[in-house]
């Protein structure tokens, strides 16, 4: 390179730049939770900066069918569907962007929402009523389902018109209850599975899924499925593995790759993010790992992938999800990603990642989030949590008008007539607080900044500690030789706060005993530390109760124990007598993997029943002196009455 008075020139040269893999990918769950068109632009503006050349929409699952067919117009879930109008334009949008949608129904499991809306396609005839029903996933044994699964295909490639990939799920399928149906055996015999016709219905399976990738090729698409399905075929039923792809996410995939299918990698770890489960693998993780690597939670080591393996590409698959929780999540994983994938060899260090994703995640801000919140009042600036009350200050460097709108819900949005901003909003309630910029004529320019902040009462300090384990703690570890990895305050449990936990789907939670112990920005199992005060109101025999889903906890009196709750979904009892008075309190939890749940009752004197262990918890602002503090005598033990099941097992997807 010279400079000189005229301007820089450069030597003649070529430069070249490609991609080490074709197949990058992240994928929306759309179907579970409703998520607003503006959050999958922003996810294409997010993914065209990297160079993400695919958003996978996982359209369709047991809770509602997002995309509306004309031929079959009942299957769309009603106010939590997107038309085909929709998205023909974010089709449009995208594919200005770089980046390709590639859609998926997942069938013939995970479509309870629409299967019972066309039982006379999809489900059977029950012989003694002569009336259509449901069988709960599609009747693989029926012509009638085929018909309509061509013609919901053909609608897909209409409106997908850019994707060379139609995604049909093919997991999770329980098709034993198939064999008993009247048109199985017909069906069967018609098709020469013998396998199936001696009742092993994973034959019947496996022919559906070569059957729907010959519709797919039919339609001048490339079927991809989930592995799960029986993909060594059988004697009656040869799978063609050169017209699919396979996405690699449970167990190992060496199998598959014996087999001779194409796989792209989606493997839990750590390519998962699943937020009810607490799961979003840290950036870190991902950039210290490669293609030819799959592993999961729980797993000591990662599988090794042979390096002739037919892998395509990787994706990140973000299940579950509500929709403000999609860019906090995306933000920081996908530079990592889409690194590994372009090139998986460049050398560099993730500090220098780090940096390099900072100056594109600026520029990202100035496209899809043009507003900015500068907030006062906060217990912790890396938190939502407040006291009395919070001060919220609306900017944006673009030209235009910032209008708002504050409500209890996440799903309001500002429209062009709600009110301009003028003057900091201040708050004194739990509220969430939306801001959108519009020009001149009214048109929104970028995407909503949104947030919700809480009202809370102070009453624990909390210590996270860390790291969690691969695989996790199987019993609850000892917390003085762990990392510190934040700190800060946290108060009492509200309604609101369990009715926030509550959005995520199989929370399941009981706020009556909840202990609040999930901390904002934190994704993955932790152990978390609380320190606090109770008053003891009356002399006398107190009993307590701890309870974790999916964990293990403690609580402590002072120094002393009181219960420890030692399997998941156990309740454990602790019994001793008590003088009125004021207590230090410590509470020990950790989580394993899908319920970040604790729940401790006690029962005193004169009490019918148990009640909420936060009933005699102090705020902080009634904290008792530490002279003031009663101990517990030495020696003294709390005895155990005995431990009793609740029924409440930790779930799994």
């Amino acid at each position: 390179m010279r400079r000189d008075g005229k301007g820089v020139s450069l030597a003649k040269m070529e430069i070249k730049d490609e991609p080490a893999n074709e197949f990058r990918s992240v994928m929306l769950d759309v179907a579970r939770r409703w998520h607003p068109m503006d959050t999958i632009k922003d996810t294409v503006e997010l993914l065209r900066l990297y160079k993400i050349g695919y958003l996978h929409l996982h359209l369709s699952d047991n809770q509602s069918m997002t995309f509306t067919s004309k031929a079959l117009s009942k299957l769309a879930t009603p106010n939590r569907s997107y038309s085909a109008k929709e998205m023909g334009e974010l089709v449009r949008y995208a594919q200005e962007r770089g980046v390709v949608i590639i859609p998926e129904i997942d069938i013939p499991g995970h479509s309870g929402s629409w299967v019972g809306k066309y039982p006379e396609l999809f489900g059977t005839t029950d012989p003694t009523t002569g009336k259509s029903r449901s069988t709960g996933i599609v009747n693989m044994a029926s012509e009638k389902a085929y018909k309509a699964l061509d013609t919901l295909v053909a609608e897909l490639c209409d409106t997908f018109k850019s994707s060379p990939y139609i995604h049909l799920g093919a997991d999770e399928v329980g098709a034993a209850g198939l064999v008993n149906l009247p048109e199985y055996l017909p069906y069967v015999k018609a098709h020469g599975l013998k396998d199936a016709q001696a009742g092993k219905s994973r034959e019947l399976f496996c022919h559906f899924v070569v059957r729907m990738s010959d519709i797919v090729k039919k339609h001048g698409r490339t079927m991809i499925v989930w592995n799960g399905f029986p993909s060594e075929g059988t004697a009656n039923v040869k799978v063609p593995k050169e017209d699919m792809l396979i996405m690699s996410w449970a167990g190992s995939p060496l199998n598959l790759i014996k087999q001779g299918y194409r796989l792209i990698n989606c493997c839990w770890l750590p390519l998962y993010i699943v937020p009810p489960q607490g799961r979003a693998p840290l950036p870190e993780w991902i950039y210290g790992w490669n293609t030819h690597q799959s592993s999961w939670w729980g797993n000591d080591k990662p599988v090794e992938i042979p390096a002739d393996a037919k892998i395509l590409g990787a994706q990140i698959c973000f299940w579950e999800q509500r929709y403000n929780e999609v860019m906090p999540a995306l933000r920081p994983r996908v530079p990592a990603l889409s690194e590994r994938l372009w090139s998986p060899d460049a050398g560099k260090a993730f500090e220098d990642l780090r940096e390099r994703a900072g100056n594109v995640d600026r520029a990202l801000t100035r496209i899809i989030r043009p507003v900015t919140m500068e907030v006062q009042g906060l217990i912790d600036p890396n938190g939502v949590a407040f006291e009395n009350q919070v001060t919220v200050r609306l900017k944006s460097d673009a030209p235009g008008t910032i209008r708002y709108k504050l409500s209890k819900p996440w799903e309001e949005f500002p429209a062009v007539d709600s009110p301009a901003y003028d003057k900091p909003i201040v708050l004194s309630e739990t509220m969430t607080v939306s801001a959108r910029l519009f020009d001149a004529s009214g048109h929104p320019i970028g995407g909503v900044t949104q947030e919700r902040f809480s009202r809370i009462t102070p009453a624990y300090k909390f210590r996270v500690m860390g790291p969690s384990p691969q695989p996790i703690w199987r019993e609850l570890p000892n917390f003085s030789k762990l990392k510190v990895l934040q700190a800060g305050v946290t108060g009492l449990m509200t309604a609101d706060r369990g009715e926030q936990i509550n959005r995520s789907m199989f929370a399941g939670l009981s706020p009556r005993g909840h202990i609040d112990v999930r901390v904002h920005g934190l994704w993955n199992p932790y152990a978390i530390e609380l320190t606090g005060q109770i008053k003891i109101p009356v002399d006398g025999e107190y009993t307590f109760k701890v309870r974790s889903k999916d964990g293990q906890s403690a609580l402590q009196i002072g120094e002393r124990p009181v219960c420890e709750a030692r399997r998941s979904g156990e309740e454990f009892l602790a019994k001793g007598t008590l003088k009125a008075g004021t207590y230090p309190i410590r509470i020990q939890h950790y989580w394993r993997r899908i319920f970040n749940d604790l729940n401790i009752q006690f029962q005193g004197p004169g009490m019918a029943e148990f009640e909420p262990l936060e009933k005699i918890v102090l705020s902080m602002a009634q904290w008792a002196r530490p002279s003031e503090l009663k101990a517990l005598p030495a020696g003294f033990v709390f005895a155990n009455p005995g431990t009793r099941a609740n029924g409440n097992q930790p779930a799994s997807r």
